[in-house]
């Protein structure tokens, strides 16, 4: 063969090689995403505090795990107050807020679907009682999706934070933003028994039976001064609605309205509190907050408390003029046996053996016997808290004890607004155990659930003639010893 023809074969074999390596399918490009804090430009009243979102955008793989950090550039201006991540996985996820208000950092594995836009956590940021401006900080260390493959991060954008006094002229008189203190959010009918660790004499828990409960309410509030007379009403009427009605309630002194209140009414008939008010007496006010405590009863003309459901989050709105703000609080009854997190006794990080779970009515050692249906009220520790029920699992080793072992997550249980939540035992199977953690730990306490059928069996002799009644009630749930 000539020279000729073997540089034709060679340049052929060449030319297609590269056609080939031309047509073969390119690396892919890893996924990337935006990471941001919202709002991008804070204002703060100085000595008030504002919540900012940590936001991902582009997460089209979902999101598996990530670890960030949040930082205050001046924590003699700005303090980071509070943080709370979302839907966070048992156990396996860390929120640590810097003793000096400095940083927040948060790491661990979450489960987020695939969408455009995800909250990952919210943070509470404190404004000192000056005025001047600084910056939040967005340090990404990493952020991977639900496959575990980590995302290139396009951009980390904190938010410039100005504290000052609003600068604006009032022209109307409105409702500018309304709330429920977190420390009432939660009223508990008087039929919950606290058979375990769970209190309800804190300060966030209040009991109907130890005493008419209050709620302190904040209305934040524009007032054009001079305009002649106006009138804030705060519409409960869903709290009428389940039988709970206002006993009395309070203006604090050192709010915007002090001095300039003419006339004050409780309509329990249409569920509001109505206070009139003389603008001349006020002035201009510019977003300033007026504190009211309202004191609760139960309707005297009804037998018991009765929200939706026996447990729900109720909504009170504060208006002026029909423009106004809405807030929810959370009011529960029905509850029979109370467990909250003190309760975890069992620490799966260490072992657990199952012949050492011995549940009982009372639950002493965090393990409860429970009957199918029963009404069950958990408490977690801080509003926004939410605990797990998973499945219990027996490890078995030759030789070795059964050891307990965390098997599926079967619910998650969310209790805002308020840090107790009803939860129905219908949604399990009898005859079997499961666990509960609170705030993703590795304590957990431990449900048997007997089935509520007194496992009656029929007798050989026929009894003529004799009718049974049996009632079971929410308030005998106790089954004996």
């Amino acid at each position: 063969m000539n020279n000729e023809k073997i540089l034709s074969i060679f340049l052929t074999v060449l030319m297609v090689g590269s056609v080939f390596a031309f047509a073969s399918p390119a690396t892919a490009q890893a996924e990337s995403v935006d990471v941001s804090l919202q709002p991008s430009d804070g204002e703060i009243i100085p000595g008030e505090e504002q919540t900012f979102e940590l936001v991902v955008e582009g997460a089209t793989s979902g999101i598996g795990s990530y670890t960030i950090e949040v930082q205050s550039d001046d924590t003699s201006l700005l303090t980071i107050e509070d943080a709370r991540a979302f839907q966070t996985a048992a156990g396996v996820f860390e929120t640590d807020v810097a003793d000096d208000g400095s940083s927040v950092s948060f790491s661990g594995l979450v489960e987020f679907d695939a969408q455009s836009s995800a909250t990952l956590a919210e943070i509470d940021v404190a404004a000192a009682d000056v005025e001047g401006e600084s910056s939040l900080s967005v340090s990404v260390s990493e952020i991977n999706n639900n496959d575990g493959d980590t995302y290139d991060v396009d951009s980390e954008n904190g938010s410039d934070v100005t504290v000052d006094e609003p600068d604006r002229d009032v022209t109307e008189t409105d409702v500018l933003a309304f709330s429920v203190d977190p420390n009432d959010r939660t009223l508990v009918d008087s039929q919950a028994q606290h058979f375990s660790a769970a209190e309800f004499d804190q300060d966030n828990i209040q009991l109907f039976s130890e005493g008419n409960p209050t709620q302190q309410l904040e209305v934040t509030l524009d007032v054009a001064g001079n305009t002649g007379t106006e009138t804030l009403l705060i519409d409960y009427s869903e709290t009428a609605d389940a039988h709970v009605i206002a006993n009395d309630f309070n203006i604090a002194s050192d709010g915007p309205l002090d001095g300039a209140v003419t006339n004050t009414e409780v309509r329990n008939g249409v569920g509001e509190l109505a206070i009139t008010f003389d603008t001349a007496q006020t002035g201009d006010v510019v977003a300033s907050t007026q504190e009211i405590t309202v004191e609760w009863t139960v309707d005297p003309e009804e037998t018991s408390i009765d929200p939706s459901g026996g447990d729900a989050s109720v909504r009170h709105v504060a208006e002026i003029g029909g423009v106004g703000d809405d807030a929810f609080y959370r009011l529960t009854a029905r509850g029979a046996t109370a467990i909250s997190g003190a309760d975890g006794e069992f620490d799966l990080s260490e072992e657990v053996l199952a012949e050492n779970v011995q549940p009982t009515r009372q639950g002493g050692s965090g393990a409860f016997r429970i009957w199918q249906d029963q009404i069950i009220t958990f408490q977690v520790p801080q509003n926004t808290d939410e605990l797990s029920i998973w499945e219990y699992e027996v490890e078995s080793q030759a030789g070795e004890p059964d050891q307990v072992v965390r098997g599926q997550r079967i619910t998650r249980i969310g209790s805002a607004p308020g840090t107790v939540k009803n939860f129905d035992t219908g949604q399990l199977d009898a005859n079997q155990r499961y666990l509960v953690d609170f705030r993703g730990t590795q304590n957990v306490s431990i449900l048997d659930v007997d089935p509520l059928n007194l496992n009656v069996t029929a007798e050989d002799e026929y009894v003529e003639n004799q009718d049974v009644e049996l009632e079971v009630t929410s308030e005998d749930t106790s089954g004996g010893t």
